[in-house]
């Protein structure tokens, strides 16, 4: 985005159309109607799950606790990632898009998906600490994010995002592919098949998309052994046993995180090397993917969303949402637990 808004010497540079007409890069253009219908059906499935199950969670009393919350807001983030690669990706694979058939389109929307990106995959790292901290130390966890104060960890992805989209320029999609590529004009002559990886390289998202399944793995490697250990009484680690409702909330974050983990690695390879077009379409069906199945992960494994969204669309069921809860107690997956200042934050 600093490019656009400020480097014009780099963006007439690099970023330029000039060299053929209007008409002749809409000559270059491949329209493929059944893949930007496939976009659209998947894009279309996971916000029609998505959205009632965001709907139930944020009424829910699930947000007494910091890793609702950090899903809650990831919700949000997810929305607008999907906005994106569901209409603007159908649009843009019906007429063969090009990124000099509308550079300033491609541009923003790029950027757009580059936020997107960066705060989900961000976001989930720090979901990811969240649930490693609070196991490991419940007092540490009370201290960071009790009441309001998880609310402030948003900024950090929010901020960063907005770093990320300053400094890495953006993506643009491209009908050779039918995918985002870093590179503008890749798979069209001025190319003659490679991929320039000199004056679009994006160091900083790279140095991204390698952070984040990295860091992922050693969050949930140590918080996998330090389970174990506590488990068995391992050099005299306190025992712990988790209730149903703390190791679903676990499984779902892990379930939520892996995605972003997947898709990190995916775009990673295919923006740095040649790779054939099923790879580029299946690495944005993971973009969709990224964005979608927190909603999908919602409905399988919680119980109290799951219910609360099948009395949504079916008024006649019994609604999810417990029985009343007295003070000083909630339901997490019809799972009774005590939310005292102690444990719900």
């Amino acid at each position: 985005m600093n490019n656009f808004l400020f480097d014009h010497e780099n963006m007439e540079k690099y970023w330029n159309c000039d060299v053929r007409t209007y008409d002749e890069w809409v000559a270059l253009a491949r329209p493929n109607l059944g893949i930007g219908l496939l976009y659209l059906a998947i894009g279309l499935t996971y916000l029609m799950i998505y959205i009632p199950c965001w709907i139930s969670l944020i009424k829910s009393e699930l947000l007494n606790f910091s890793a609702y919350k950090f899903m809650a807001f990831l919700g949000v983030i997810d929305f607008l990632g999907l906005l994106n690669a569901t209409f603007y990706y159908f649009y843009a694979c019906t007429i063969g898009m090009v990124y000099c058939m509308s550079p300033t389109l491609n541009y923003v929307m790029g950027v757009w998906t580059f936020f997107g990106w960066a705060a989900s995959s961000t976001t989930c790292v720090l979901l990811a600490i969240s649930r490693c901290i609070d196991f490991i130390s419940p007092k540490t966890g009370r201290l960071l994010y009790m009441g309001h104060k998880t609310y402030y960890w948003f900024l950090i992805p929010f901020f960063y995002s907005i770093h990320i989209i300053c400094v890495a320029g953006s993506c643009t999609f491209n009908s050779v592919t039918y995918a985002c590529s870093f590179d503008p004009f890749y798979g069209l002559p001025e190319r003659m098949g490679q991929m320039d990886t000199e004056h679009y390289p994006h160091q900083t998202l790279a140095i991204h998309n390698l952070a984040i399944p990295i860091i992922l793995i050693i969050i949930y490697s140590a918080l996998g052994i330090i389970l174990a250990a506590q488990t068995r009484g391992i050099h005299g680690m306190k025992s712990r046993n988790l209730g149903k409702a703390q190791r679903n909330m676990m499984f779902q974050a892990m379930l939520i995180c892996s995605v972003s983990f997947i898709g990190a690695l995916l775009y990673s390879y295919s923006n740095f090397f040649p790779v054939g077009k099923l790879y580029t379409i299946m690495g944005q069906i993971g973009l969709l993917s990224v964005h979608g199945l927190p909603g999908v992960t919602y409905l399988l494994f919680n119980k109290t969303i799951r219910g609360d969204v099948i009395s949504i669309f079916c008024r006649n069921h019994a609604p999810a949402l417990s029985p009343k809860v007295t003070p000083g107690t909630t339901s997490i997956n019809n799972v009774h637990v005590t939310t005292s200042s102690n444990q719900a934050y």
